[in-house]
């Protein structure tokens, strides 16, 4: 018999819904009616199984049934996950437009995403359960109209899994799960939520899954949980199995046994594989036994972990040294169970690397004086001078394969380029390969070259692509040389001891600017040193007055009052008011004899022509 008024279903409505639809609009008593006039048996399956004959006998378009068939198919894919004692509904949607969504009929599915609440199943008139045999789709048969009901705010985990559950896609972040199967991913909820306490047995195969949406809920609150804060909380979770499992175990399939068995066979789905990574990663810090075989859907986890002869040679060290270090603590590992008994040590290849990356960063004395430029008796003096970063005990530190640090040696050319002032020059120049003990006597003096050369104190003339091709003004740098300066002049102990003057005496004069001198370095003091040049020009322009006093016979004391009109210089006083160490200008001594000679001969001469 055909109906009086028919329609094409929605994309996304339910097979069942779509027949209730119709029975609501032509005025028939649910949809067992619509079965009668289809001359099928009152059951659900009889519309479904002959869409075609259904189509016919109400004058139906065919597509419009099998495509009802269709989607009552997918439902009953779903089994014990498809919601059908109860309806549950979103207000929202039925104020949009008035008709049944498939995908309401996932017992997972709790939430609307697209207006981000929770579905209900109960009138909030009469609060009874609304029921899949009622008239109207958007009444309750109390009356109440469904579309005026104000639902709850559903949290963001609710929403992100309704969605991905009926869209099969999501915006969301915890985590990304594109393009994965609605199916596979209800599977995964339903292990995590029946094993979410981990010191329970596992759940039997035929344990009952939610079939309201309260239940729902309460299913769904332990794996909300672990999706929060992702991956954090998961890995909270899978190291609570670790600790809850077999404290015997020796393989992680024994320890985690069936759940993880089935995580397994849900990670099959590429979207999934993300959990059994993650699982595989907290089992590898946190159990000290096998991870076993795995399957093509993820990598061998345990490639991550080198035994230790293996590891040594990845790192280029016996595997003594390797095993010294591990002592020590320079070197992380993990004791893993082997068989039935065995242990056996593991190096992680985030250490191997972490180690030869601190190895790459020393080098051998052959390859420093080859990078240097300059020979191994140099790179020792510049070892000693620490311009460059050296370490005598490197053999004992697995994180060094030689002495010397290569970035202390580019730190090293950077800052001699930086200082250098290139020109040309016709003065004899010194090279830094030259700086040898042999060729230059004092360590030290080189020691303190080197040093200034390094903090710009004296600057390059000549620059080349190594270190040893910069050279600098020999006048720079035998000033930090005192052995052949001390050779050609006198230290100021040695000109006292010459001359008999006072030590404080020459000291005094030589601060007070009277006498010169050159500062040097000799075995590492500051010296001071007087040339003969120096000496002949103080002696040409000053006579200590203690040099006078004994040329005439007298002491200096009685001298210095009958010379109260001569001007006294370089005198140093003393605490009880005396004076040592004084000085008369020559030129000043010339012009009292020469006014004593004229006044003894008349005034023959004139002062004035000599002064």
């Amino acid at each position: 018999m055909p109906l009086l008024q028919t329609f094409a279903p929605y994309s996304d409505e339910s097979g069942l819904g779509y027949y209730r639809r119709l029975a609501s609009a032509n005025s028939l008593w649910k949809w067992r009616e619509i079965a009668s006039l289809a001359n099928v048996t009152n059951y659900k399956s009889s519309l479904f199984e002959s869409p075609d004959f259904v189509a016919s006998q109400l004058e139906l378009e065919p597509q419009w049934t099998r495509m009802a068939s269709q989607q009552d198919a997918a439902s009953r894919a779903l089994h014990r996950m498809h919601r059908q004692r109860y309806d549950a509904i979103c207000p929202c949607c039925l104020t949009d437009e008035v008709y049944l969504r498939q995908h309401w009929e996932h017992a997972f599915i709790t939430a609307c995403p697209e207006h981000g609440c929770l579905l209900i199943e109960k009138c909030p008139a009469c609060s009874n359960w609304l029921s899949p045999e009622r008239e109207h789709i958007e009444l309750c048969p109390c009356g109440h109209d469904l579309r005026t009901s104000t639902p709850e705010p559903a949290s963001s985990l609710h929403i992100w899994l309704s969605e991905l559950l009926s869209q099969g896609g999501s915006s969301a972040m915890r985590p990304s799960l594109k393009g994965v199967e609605p199916q596979e991913l209800a599977s995964l909820i339903k292990l995590l939520g029946q094993h979410a306490d981990p010191t329970l047995p596992h759940a039997r195969k035929n344990q009952s899954l939610p079939t309201t949406l309260g239940t729902a809920l309460e299913f769904l609150a332990p794996v909300e949980g672990m999706f929060a804060q992702w991956p954090k909380n998961f890995e909270a979770h899978v190291k609570a199995r670790i600790e809850a499992g077999k404290k015997d175990a020796r393989t992680v399939n024994s320890l985690l046994g069936h759940w993880l068995s089935e995580l397994r066979k849900i990670a099959e789905h590429p979207p999934l594989k993300i959990f059994l990574e993650t699982t595989l990663d907290v089992c590898q810090t946190h159990f000290n036994g096998r991870l076993g075989a795995h399957d093509k859907t993820s990598a061998p986890a345990d490639a991550n972990f080198k035994r230790v002869s293996e590891a040594a040679a990845l790192i280029g060290v016996s595997r003594d040294t390797l095993v010294k270090a591990m002592v020590e603590g320079k070197c992380a590992y993990r004791p893993m169970r082997y068989g039935t008994k065995g242990v056996c040590n593991e190096v992680c290849l985030r250490e191997i690397a972490r180690i030869q990356h601190n190895r790459a960063e020393w080098v051998s004395d052959t390859a420093a004086c080859a990078w240097l430029g300059v020979s191994p008796s140099v790179l020792k003096s510049m070892a000693a001078a620490a311009v460059i970063r050296f370490d005598a005990k490197w053999r004992s530190d697995i994180n060094k394969c030689g002495p010397i640090r290569q970035t202390s040696l580019d730190k090293l050319y950077e800052a001699l380029h930086q200082f250098s002032d290139v020109r040309k020059t016709d003065e004899e120049t010194v090279g830094w390969s030259e700086f040898t003990s042999r060729r230059m006597g004092d360590k030290s003096a080189i020691a303190a070259v080197m040093q200034a050369a390094l903090q710009g104190e004296i600057k390059a003339v000549k620059v080349g692509k190594k270190v040893g091709d910069f050279a600098f003004l020999k006048s720079d740098v035998s000033r930090y040389f005192g052995t052949p300066l001390l050779e050609a002049g006198m230290s100021i102990s040695q000109l006292a001891k010459a001359t008999g003057w006072k030590d404080e005496s020459i000291s005094h004069w030589i601060n007070q600017q009277l006498l010169e001198a050159e500062q040097i370095q000799l075995r590492g003091q500051l010296c001071r040193v007087i040339t003969p040049e120096q000496l002949l020009r103080f002696r040409q322009t000053f006579i200590p007055l203690s040099d006078l006093a004994k040329s005439m016979g007298t002491r200096s004391s009685s001298l210095i009052d009958k010379l109260a009109d001569v001007d006294i210089v370089g005198a140093k006083k003393l605490p009880n008011g005396a004076q040592r160490g004084a000085l008369i200008r020559i030129a000043d001594l010339g012009k009292w004899a020469m006014a004593g000679l004229q006044l003894s001969r008349g005034g023959l001469f004139k002062l004035h022509d000599y002064a």
